[in-house]
């Protein structure tokens, strides 16, 4: 027998190979009943936004999850209305917010582009387009004019409205539960579900649409002639100087209005101003009708049979001061309504004075729009 090489250890001692797992964990150097924890965790749905873990046999931390792992990037279009913004630099709502700082965060979830609004109609055109072309998601960048034009071009479309409100009072942010800051809005929509976002009532003046209210009488008259540079410069304390120089010099209208009820349309009845009011909120932070939603299919019609200075003073300090009870100025719930007569007239539609022709058929489309990160049915006083 030869003797053994002086290279090599003894025979004894030479440890034998190492024994490893066949098949797909092969390279895995400890057993594959480590990894049965893992498969008690929760599954993602297939869903554009879906919700984060939070519970489990082996509870983990949120921090370790910070993103969703199958986020679907959304087609969305941004129309800006350079005009935005009104009021002295003090108070303005667009020197308060950085439009790179925005872009920045919609980007990391929707894949967007920007449009500028140029005359009036346009962001409305731009919308109509958007939606046309298969865009999921239109955002407003603008007042609550800016969200009315883009909402009429979106409408029949499954487009959804996103509001990004830089305008003066920013009354339709406030009514459906969204921040009245545009930077606060893009956060809320970066953790939004498309799918479940709430559908609103959009009225119809003749064929203009509105989602706030349209009203004729003494505040359409005075938005009429307010003069853009005022509104421009002082905002809402150049619409309240106006109201008052209008106050002072007001001449009552009268003019008949019919109501539906029930299906039959009611006898006609005379008055001076008359709001049909889509949401609570009047203005900014008042509430001129109360239990009005945007999501019941009715309009809340606030009446005034006489619109002296003392009756509108009245009306006016009843509103700020939050008296529900107003004697003297009824409130009708109805689907429809029509003002009878026949030339022009001046009507205010979500604070914008609109030229239309008489006779007029005032309407609901009941959930004709979607907005992106609305909630169902908020409080009227939110953010108030």
């Amino acid at each position: 027998m030869p003797s053994p090489s002086p290279f090599l250890p003894p025979p004894l001692l030479v440890s034998p190979p190492r024994r490893r797992h066949k098949g797909p964990l092969c390279r895995f150097p400890v057993s594959p009943l480590f990894l049965l924890p893992l498969t008690l965790l929760p599954s993602f749905p297939d869903t554009p936004f879906p919700p984060r873990p939070s519970s489990s046999l082996f509870p983990l931390p949120s921090s370790l999850f910070p993103f969703s792992p199958r986020r679907i990037v959304i087609d969305a279009l941004l129309i800006a209305n350079p005009a935005a913004g009104s009021g002295p630099r003090w108070s303005r709502a667009a020197a308060r917010f950085d439009l790179d700082r925005v872009l920045t965060l919609l980007r990391s979830r929707f894949e967007i582009e920007v449009e500028t609004s140029m005359f009036p109609g346009h962001a409305e055109d731009l919308a109509r387009e958007a939606a046309a072309s298969g865009r999921e998601v239109v955002f407003a960048l603008g007042g609550d004019g800016t969200a009315r034009e883009v909402a009429a071009g979106l409408l029949g479309s499954a487009s959804q409205l996103a509001l990004l409100p830089v305008g003066t009072t920013n009354v339709l942010p406030a009514a459906l539960g969204l921040p009245r800051d545009a930077t606060a809005c893009a956060r809320r929509y970066l953790d939004a579900d498309p799918t479940g976002s709430a559908a609103i009532d959009v009225g119809l003046c003749g064929d203009r649409p509105f989602l706030m209210m349209a009203s004729r009488g003494f505040d359409a008259d005075v938005l009429a002639r307010l003069s853009p540079r005022r509104k421009k410069r002082w905002g809402r304390l150049g619409v309240v100087a106006q109201g008052i120089g209008e106050l002072l010099r007001h001449r009552p209208r009268g003019f008949e209005i019919e109501l539906e009820d029930g299906g039959q349309r009611s006898s006609s009845q005379r008055a001076e101003l008359a709001a049909a009011c889509n949401i609570a909120q009047y203005g900014g932070r008042f509430l001129l009708a109360p239990d009005a939603s945007p999501h019941d299919g009715l309009l809340d019609v606030v009446l005034l049979e006489r619109s002296s200075r003392m009756a509108l003073l009245g009306l006016a300090l009843r509103v700020a001061g939050g008296v529900r009870r107003r004697p003297g100025t009824p409130v009708r719930r109805t689907p429809e309504l029509f003002l009878h007569g026949s030339g022009p007239v001046t009507m205010q539609l979500d604070g914008d004075p609109l030229e239309l022709r008489l006779p007029l058929r005032v309407r609901l489309l009941p959930g004709a729009l979607r907005i992106l990160g609305s909630a169902a049915s908020p409080d009227p006083r939110h953010h108030l």
